[in-house]
């Protein structure tokens, strides 16, 4: 269970987002969710990477897939965007890009559920 609601937010905006078909095979998909997460630490939320993968697990991703998401909400909680080293983040996150407005429309959603 996702213990904050703008984390649930986030992460039912991120599954609204993506191509459920590719999941965070397509690289604008992968790097959604790395922004979602790093506007999420970015204004001071908390999750674990335990709790992404099972709400993944019961939102009907595929196995594959939970654990990729699992594995992006634990690096960028560890390490944050700030802090990221090459040795400890996958080559594959090292590559972010961000989509123009994206980062807004997710702030955007997460005040409109803290009301």
């Amino acid at each position: 269970m996702i213990s904050s609601l703008e984390v649930f937010a986030g992460l039912q905006m991120l599954s609204k987002r993506i191509n459920p078909s590719t999941r965070l095979g397509h690289p604008s998909d992968f790097e959604a969710a790395i922004s979602i997460f790093k506007l999420l630490r970015e204004h001071g939320y908390e999750w674990s990477g335990d709790e992404v993968r099972d709400w993944a697990s019961g939102g009907g991703w595929d196995p594959e897939d939970v654990a990729e998401l699992g594995t992006v909400a634990d690096v960028v909680q560890n390490y944050g965007a700030a802090s990221w080293h090459p040795e400890n983040v996958p080559a594959r996150i090292r590559q972010i890009a961000s989509e123009p407005g994206f980062e807004a429309e997710v702030a955007a959603r997460l005040s409109e559920a803290r009301k």
